[in-house]
C-alpha cells in the first residue's frame, strides 16, 4: 500500500521481503550511517530487529518508517517516515530518510522531504515537524535550507551527541 507518493517516489508499507534489500544496500554500509544509528552498521540480528520494531509506518499508523521505492524501476532505494523525536525539550514528531548510496545526488532526498512535510502537516493533526540533522550531515543540512525550513537551537540527544533542528510549520 503506497502512503506517499511525489513525481519519481514511492513510501510504501514494509513487507518481510524488503529486509534484505535494506541491510545489504542500507544496514551494513558504513558510509551510507555515519550519521544514522550512531555512526556505525548494524549487524544483521540488530537490523533485523530495528526493522520489525520500526517499520510500523502504514494507514493505520501514520508514525513510523516505510520503505521508499522508486517509481520507475519499483526499486527500493531506501527508507524514510515520521518518528517521535527523540529530545526531552523538543515534543512532537521529526520526518527523516536514509537513501541508498547509488541514489545520492538525484534529489531523492529533497523530493521525499517535501512529500513528508507536506503529507504530515495537511492529513495529521500536526502544526509542526522537525528535521533533526548531525551537525556534519552536510547534505541534509542542504536539503532543509532548500526547502526553506526554519532553523531552530540545537539540541543535545543522549547517546547520540547534538543535533541541528530545522521545522516545518503549517501556516508558513
Amino acid at each position: 500500500m503506497n502512503l506517499i507518493k511525489t513525481s519519481r517516489l514511492i513510501l510504501r508499507h514494509a513487507k518481510q521481503d524488503d529486509f534484505d534489500v535494506l541491510y545489504n544496500t542500507i544496514f551494513s554500509d558504513v558510509e551510507v550511517l555515519r550519521y544514522v544509528f550512531v555512526g556505525g552498521v548494524l549487524n544483521y540480528e540488530k537490523a533485523h530487529d530495528f526493522f520489525e520494531s520500526r517499520f510500523t509506518f502504514d494507514c493505520s499508523n501514520p508514525y513510523g518508517l516505510a520503505v521508499l521505492v522508486e517509481q520507475s524501476t519499483d526499486m527500493i532505494i531506501g527508507f524514510a517516515g515520521l518518528i517521535p523525536t527523540r529530545s526531552v525539550e523538543l515534543k512532537g514528531y521529526e520526518f527523516g530518510y536514509v537513501l541508498s548510496k547509488q541514489h545520492w545526488g538525484k534529489g531523492y532526498a529533497t523530493e521525499i522531504a517535501q512529500g513528508q512535510i507536506s503529507w504530515a502537516l495537511y492529513n495529521l493533526d500536526l502544526q509542526k515537524i522537525y528535521a533533526l540533522i548531525h551537525p556534519q550531515n552536510k547534505a541534509s543540512i542542504h536539503v532543509v535550507e532548500k526547502l526553506n525550513l526554519t532553523r531552530l537551537p540545537s539540541i543535545l540527544i543522549e547517546g547520540q551527541g547534538t543535533r541541528i533542528v530545522y521545522s516545518a510549520n503549517k501556516y508558513e
